[in-house]
């Protein structure tokens, strides 16, 4: 990696998806997804058995998700190495993307919940099934794994991963959670 270079996230590597080492791929919370055939990107943090710059292969949105393959990941197993990670790629090789995005290759937003601008999460009350209301949204952060809503409330502030398995429904003004037992009480700040 090249230190004198401006690097900008472009994804978050979500679970591998396929048999030749498929991967869903998640926009950085409120930006846009960008990845495109041919881009460079430097996994973060880098593990010690995975390959620590990928090249893009393909990016293909699919009915409930992005499904991004890279050069040096051909099987589910080398894929499982950037589960979970961050992808960033030098500012210089963005500057394009937008030509490449006209020529039909993928440059959108996901239309996930956990990818949906962080702006409009801020402010929402978070409930649990368990124990009620949680809080108010403060801010997110962005996470290793995946987003983190910043909650304070009756819990003090808590931090709450922004998974969708975890996500019941969504209101106007609310957030219905199924949180695993015992999160309000780690993840206390």
């Amino acid at each position: 990696m090249d230190t004198r270079a401006s690097y900008e996230l472009v994804a978050l590597v979500g679970k591998t998806k396929g048999l030749k080492g498929e991967l869903v791929v998640h926009p950085p919370v409120g930006l846009a997804l960008r990845l495109f055939e041919g881009l460079c990107a430097w996994v973060v943090p880098p593990s010690l058995d995975g390959p620590r710059v990928v090249r893009v292969s393909s990016v293909q949105r699919q009915s409930k998700h992005v499904l991004a393959a890279f050069e040096e990941i051909g099987d589910v197993q080398s894929a499982a190495s950037l589960s979970g990670r961050h992808l960033l790629a030098r500012s210089s090789d963005l500057d394009g993307a937008a030509s490449v995005a006209l020529r039909g290759t993928l440059a959108h937003e996901a239309t996930s919940f956990a990818a949906r601008p962080a702006q409009r999460l801020v402010g929402l009350s978070v409930y649990d099934e368990q124990a009620g209301e949680v809080g108010r949204v403060v801010r997110v952060d962005v996470g290793l794994a995946q987003p983190l809503l910043v909650v304070e409330g009756a819990f003090g502030t808590v931090l709450v991963p922004l998974v969708e398995a975890f996500v019941v429904s969504e209101g106007a003004d609310r957030i219905d959670m199924r949180l695993p037992q015992g999160l309000l009480d780690l993840n206390k700040r």
